[in-house]
């Protein structure tokens, strides 16, 4: 997302397509490297997308304060980055917003979505205990749309992610052969969700070749995301491979030449 956040994602699980441009006003703010970021407007968010680089994400956050992705995007970023301690603040606020929209909508379709993220930051702080609880609500909710929509590999995901949690590692292996046989049936008319979706899954499931394979698919469909792909936890078995660490060279080379698209679906 995470991926996918996201992901994990991205939501994920929307984590790893890209566009270039979503809006045309005069930059008022620079990201990390000095390039222009151009203000956030409501038709991001509609859309989904979400910006990349933290400062434009904190300007997306002040417009958009109950964005529960956003924030999740942002304690990612923070943990993926190192900075702890923003990283703590960002996933407590991202608990304290989930009970506030569960409130409003307790079976909406966001509410999945919304437990998973808060057992993603109980986790984070701490909190295994209440976490816990979070996954198993998830998981049974998931499950629910999972039988209106047997085909969205986003689901099976999210719903592969919460038995890993939990600890059902038998769970969680079906899960992601699921998201692997439906993203491979994809082939080539899958999208870089799809490709990032079915290399999670490879990787998670040990299969380290078919998992580079499916990465070197993604870079080619247009992701550019060094940080989400050398951090995020779904890629850690794949750290130490001369494949994986070539295709993070190459895309810091790619990022040296030029800006990164403003904005990141997720």
């Amino acid at each position: 997302m995470r991926a996918a956040a996201v992901w994990m994602i991205a939501a994920v699980c929307g984590l790893a397509t890209f566009a270039a441009s979503m809006v045309t006003r005069a930059p008022k703010l620079v990201d990390s490297r000095g390039n222009p970021v151009r203000p956030l407007m409501r038709t991001m968010a509609a859309s989904g997308m979400l910006p990349r680089d933290i400062p434009a994400l904190l300007e997306f956050i002040t417009q958009s304060p109950e964005h529960l992705r956003a924030r999740y995007w942002l304690a990612l970023r923070y943990t993926w980055s190192g900075r702890t301690a923003e990283a703590r603040e960002a996933w407590r606020a991202a608990a304290d917003l989930v009970p506030r929209l569960i409130e409003l909508e307790p079976q909406g379709r966001r509410a999945p979505f919304a437990h998973f993220v808060l057992g993603e930051a109980r986790r984070e702080l701490g909190e295994h205990d209440g976490g816990l609880g979070a996954y198993e609500a998830s998981l049974r909710m998931y499950g629910a749309v999972l039988e209106r929509r047997p085909q969205d590999a986003t689901v099976i995901y999210y719903m592969a992610w919460c038995c890993h949690r939990m600890g059902d590692q038998i769970g969680a292996g079906k899960y992601w052969r699921l998201v692997e046989e439906l993203e491979a049936e994809a082939g080539e008319r899958g999208d870089a969700d799809s490709f990032y979706r079915l290399a999670a899954a490879r990787a998670m499931l040990g299969k380290t070749d078919a998992a580079l394979g499916a990465v070197d698919a993604l870079l080619k469909r247009g992701f550019n995301d060094r940080l989400m792909l050398g951090a995020a936890e779904e890629f850690a078995a794949l750290r130490e491979e001369p494949r994986f660490r070539a295709a993070l060279t190459r895309m810091e080379e790619q990022e040296q030449s030029g800006p990164p698209p403003p904005a990141a679906a997720f």
